[in-house]
């Protein structure tokens, strides 16, 4: 099921009329919503053309039966998560309250050993204009030697990923949610519980042809584990960008909080700043407005939660109740304590 919109565009004189699809995708059609949708998110994918939303109902979907098999985002295809079904707009979903799940548990239930390598894959000339954007991202296990069991971006590819949470990913190598080759940008997401040898939520390997640098706004590290950079392993000539983000117990699985590994040889220019941290030993080139706390204190560095205004807006995820003051700080370590997302 589709329904077509048109886009215009004015070159000069010339006036040139675009048409795109928003394609539906719901795995329960017993709901009486969005009649005619696709069952699969694989078959409206192969569908969709550039320029093409895919809006998909809350729900589990898997990528397939094989390993190999994976979500392979498309240039400039959106693809939005968090629909209940029967939406007439995009403001009307909440990915929070109606959760689309992209799972690579495709074997038997929660034994890794037979999940997909990558639950998402995008690969080769993926801009900005390439969205995903409110789903959570599970079960990958990347033990094929390339990482990025959650997410996989390689020779280029460099999309938009927005409001996702990538939970209970692993791999063997680097990058237990995410493997990226830089310029993919991360806007309100949460890493949650990753586990790789580095990078135990993000990694990204040193590649001398890649342009750009990744960037993380308004994103959450809790609970992801790696022997070296257990929320952020990036390497030489590899550059993160980190504003306005939460960080606490990032470990390498014991009781040792080893939150970053940001080389900084070979103009690597990571930053992190405006950010609540409980890991002193940032090694960026850049390290600014920073809050740090004890993972041992219960309200991380707020005492007095009472002086933050709650922002629904920002908020992400906003199950947490994530607190701000009036500046580019966008903080709250206490609301960890006090459920999962």
């Amino acid at each position: 099921m589709c329904k077509q919109l048109c886009k215009i565009l004015i070159m000069g004189s010339l006036l040139i009329t675009l048409s795109a699809n928003v394609i539906y995708v719901d795995n329960n059609m017993n709901d009486g919503f969005w009649q005619g949708a696709y069952g699969s998110l694989q078959n409206a994918l192969l569908a969709a053309n550039t320029g093409d939303e895919i809006w998909v109902a809350n729900g589990t979907y898997t990528p397939g039966m094989s390993r190999g098999n994976s979500f392979v985002l498309k240039e400039g295809v959106k693809l939005y998560g968090g629909f209940y079904g029967g939406e007439a707009s995009l403001d009307d979903r909440d990915p929070y309250v109606n959760k689309t799940i992209l799972c690579g548990d495709i074997g038997v239930p929660e034994n890794f050993s037979d999940n997909c390598y990558h639950v998402v894959h995008g690969n080769g000339n993926l801009t900005n204009q390439t969205i995903l954007d409110g789903f959570v991202i599970q079960n990958g296990y990347a033990d094929d030697g390339s990482g990025g069991g959650g997410l996989l971006l390689e020779n280029g590819a460099a999309p938009l990923i927005r409001q996702c949470q990538f939970y209970a990913n692993q791999s063997t190598a680097n990058g237990g949610a995410v493997l990226v080759e830089n310029a993919v940008t991360f806007e309100n997401c949460l890493f949650e519980s990753n586990t790789a040898s580095r990078g135990g939520a993000v990694a990204c390997e040193e590649n001398r042809t890649e342009i750009g640098d990744a960037s993380f706004d308004q994103c959450t590290f809790v609970l992801n584990t790696a022997s070296v950079g257990s929320a952020l392993y990036f390497e030489k000539r590899e550059s993160a960008l980190v504003d306005s983000s939460i960080f606490w117990l990032n470990t390498d699985g014991s009781s040792s909080v080893n939150t970053f590994s940001l080389d900084k040889r070979g103009g690597s220019v990571s930053s992190v700043t405006n950010s609540a941290v409980d890991d002193a030993s940032i090694s960026a080139s850049t390290v600014s407005n920073i809050i740090y706390y004890s993972s041992q204190e219960d309200d991380g560095p707020f005492k007095n939660t009472e002086n933050y205004l709650l922002d629904n807006e920002h908020g992400i995820p906003r199950d947490y109740g994530w607190y701000y003051i009036p500046s580019p700080l966008v903080l709250n370590i206490k609301a960890f304590l006090e459920g999962a997302f």
